[in-house]
Parts: C-alpha cells; sequence; structure tokens
C-alpha cells in the first residue's frame, strides 16, 4: 500500500501524519515536515516502510496561527472539518425543506442604516462602495421579483466592529425567508436546524445538558421582570424616558442573556418598537415588534422578524435613522431608493431570519470563544 503525508519525530518515534491519523514508522532520510511517500504494510497503527521517498521539502511551522496548529494538532483539525461538513449539512437542512438556495452581492452601494451598525467601506472605479453586512435588501428584492416563496442563502458578512471573544469581523451568515408565513415557523426552523447539526434531542454544553426537543418562548419585558425584578413601564421604555436604552442594554447583557437558553433553547420575542428597523409592529400592540431572537447557552445566535412591507413607514425609519446616525457623530449613508421601490411593488407578508452560523458551530463544539470554531479568525488573517 501507499501512504503520503508528512514526516514527524514526537520522543524520538518518527511518524507519518497521513490525514488524520498518525502512522509509526523506522526513521527515514528526510526533514521533519516534509511531505513524504512510503510503500509498506500497515498493522496495528505502524507501517513496515518498504520503500520511501520526499516528495516536498518541508520545514516546521512557526507561530500560533490556526492554520498552523491544524497541521500537527488533530482535536483542533477535526473541529474544523466539523465546521465545514455542517455548513454543508445547514445547506440539505434548507434543500430538504424545498428552499431554493440564492446568492447576491458581497459589495452594495447601500449599506445598512441602523446606527448600531457600522460598514467597512472600499471604493470601485472611483465610485463608493459597502462590504455587506447583510444580504437582507437583496433578498427581499428576489421575493418581491417572485423568484421563489422560501429562499436561502449562506455568506460572508461584515461588521466594522473589534474582534471580541464572540465577534469576527467577518463572519458567516444564514439567511432565510419564508413568504406567506409568520416568525413562528423561524423559530421551528431553528430548533429543527440545531437538532439536525447535533444528531440528537439534547447537547452538552460546558457541563450543562441542554433539550433540543422543545424550546421556550418568552416576551423581553417577561424575561426582565424575571431575570431584573423591572417591568418595561419602570424602565421607561413606552414613555420614552432619557437613558432608559442604555439601561435596558445594560440589564440585557449582564442579568438576562447570560442565562437564557440553558434547559432548553429560548425564544425571547416583542422587542421595543424603536428597536424594530426592518420588522412589522404586533397589530395588538404596536409598542412591540414581531421580532424575535434564538438564544443556546447563554449565547444570542439568530435574529429574526416579520418583515414590514410598507414603503412609507420604511421610509421613514430610515430617515429617522439618518438623523440619529448624523447625532452620534456616525458616516450618514444614503437611502436604498430601489429597495423602497421594491415596497412600493409589494414585498408578500414574510418572515425572515439570520443565524450566526460560526456563534452556532462555538457551542457545538463546547467552546466558549469564536477563535476555537474558526480555522482563519482576525489576526489570522
Amino acid at each position: 500500500m501507499i501512504f503520503r503525508g508528512r514526516y514527524l519525530l514526537i520522543d524520538g518515534q518518527a511518524y507519518l501524519l497521513s490525514g488524520y491519523t498518525y502512522y509509526k514508522i523506522p526513521p527515514q532520510d528526510a526533514s521533519l515536515f516534509d511531505i513524504i511517500e512510503v510503500r509498506g504494510e500497515e498493522s496495528e497503527g505502524a507501517i513496515a516502510v518498504e520503500k520511501a521517498a520526499v516528495l516536498v521539502s518541508g520545514r516546521e511551522p512557526r507561530g500560533g496561527a490556526n492554520w498552523k496548529k491544524a497541521l500537527y494538532d488533530l482535536e483542533l483539525k477535526r473541529k474544523f472539518l466539523k465546521t465545514f461538513l455542517w455548513t454543508a449539512q445547514a445547506r440539505s437542512f434548507f434543500w430538504d425543506r424545498q428552499f431554493l438556495e440564492v446568492h447576491t452581492p458581497l459589495l452594495a452601494r447601500f449599506p445598512a442604516m441602523e446606527p448600531t451598525i457600522d460598514s467597512l467601506e472600499t471604493s470601485l472605479f472611483g465610485e463608493t462602495f459597502y462590504l455587506h453586512t447583510s444580504p437582507e435588501y437583496l433578498m427581499k428584492k428576489m421575493l418581491v421579483a417572485g423568484i421563489m416563496d422560501r429562499i436561502f442563502q449562506i455568506v460572508p458578512v461584515f461588521r466594522k466592529e473589534k474582534a471580541t471573544p464572540r465577534h469576527n469581523p467577518e463572519f458567516l451568515m444564514l439567511e432565510w425567508y419564508r413568504n406567506f408565513e409568520g416568525y413562528e415557523s423561524l423559530m421551528d426552523d431553528l430548533g429543527a436546524l440545531v437538532r439536525h447539526l447535533v444528531g440528537s434531542s439534547s447537547l452538552t454544553y460546558q457541563g450543562k445538558k441542554v433539550d433540543l426537543s422543545r424550546y421556550e418562548v418568552m416576551t423581553v419585558e417577561e424575561a426582565f421582570i424575571k431575570y431584573a425584578s423591572v417591568t418595561f413601564e419602570e424602565l421607561g421604555v413606552w414613555d420614552n424616558r432619557p437613558g432608559w436604552e442604555e439601561l435596558y442594554f445594560a440589564i440585557l447583557t449582564h442579568d438576562i442573556e447570560p442565562r437564557l437558553g440553558w434547559e432548553c433553547p429560548v425564544v425571547l420575542c416583542e422587542y421595543p418598537a424603536s428597536m424594530a428597523a426592518l420588522a412589522r409592529l404586533k397589530p395588538e400592540d404596536p409598542r412591540v415588534a414581531k421580532r424575535f431572537e434564538f438564544y443556546l447557552g447563554g449565547v444570542e445566535l439568530a435574529n429574526c422578524f416579520e418583515e414590514l412591507n410598507s414603503s412609507e413607514e420604511q421610509q421613514k425609519r430610515m430617515e429617522e435613522e439618518k438623523k440619529l446616525r448624523q447625532k452620534e457623530g456616525k458616516i450618514v449613508y444614503e437611502i436604498d431608493r430601489g429597495f423602497i421601490e421594491a415596497l412600493e411593488i409589494g414585498l408578500p407578508p414574510s418572515s425572515g431570519g439570520a443565524l450566526g452560523l460560526e456563534r452556532l458551530f462555538m457551542i457545538l463544539l463546547d467552546e466558549t470563544t469564536l477563535d476555537k470554531a474558526l480555522m482563519f479568525p482576525w489576526n489570522d488573517v
């Protein structure tokens, strides 16, 4: 038989590292990390070498970049392999549910308008472009065009934010839409997708077993009452009391989010209307939006909502966002008139969601930081 791989020495023992297996071999006339080919018979993890040749001269990798460590750290290499397989399985999940996979450009003339999101700017032939933060505008234009009632894509997106243990400036987003369906369908999609990737009705994360056979739905205000003993009225949400948003995010970040999704996934829904840039408001209570976020193991994984399809309301919200960006000293972007025109032509009643795949992979790998789920984290690029 013929085996190919890297020549290594560990504690005086020679090995051929082929794929994901270390084979013991006799010392060879080769340098460490050379890529070699050996001919011989394998038995119980050892190769009786009959003939060997150096195919490519190599050297020891220097530095701690993930891709270099994966060369010899088989556990790390297997983790990266799993992430690529999970990405493929996520695609098959949506194909099996009759979704059409679509593709949209990464460069956009009009970036997201939300004051909380900043875009990476570039130029081409003297014209300013932005690396998209989401394919949302273009995918909604596809819905207007009637390409299909169910569409999805898995695509890199970019956010002009510093890298943190749970954020990479470039990350892989799964975005999907369902025409003529409420956002409850997206809740079911997420629960089923996680089970599909795990291959089980439960998972263990950081020593705690999480039941994936169900998910808990609670409103944001219910979460504030349960975990912080404060109502939206007391917080000043309903009367737009000065400073309420800062207090809201402080409580959400420190008291609520870390406690969500440990017994089972949690769907946090009905966000204040002011936090509904592209979501429709709840008809029975327009103070809140038909938006939800999906939590697992204390980590927010997905942002989903029933889509706003009123061009007048969307135009109004974007004008307000422009003013807010200017007030906060941020770059003021122009409104995508083509997107407004699409809503004027008519966006069907629809729901859409966006899932950060690598955050989900981080949890499936039982890790607490993204760099263990990324073969090329920001610092290694």
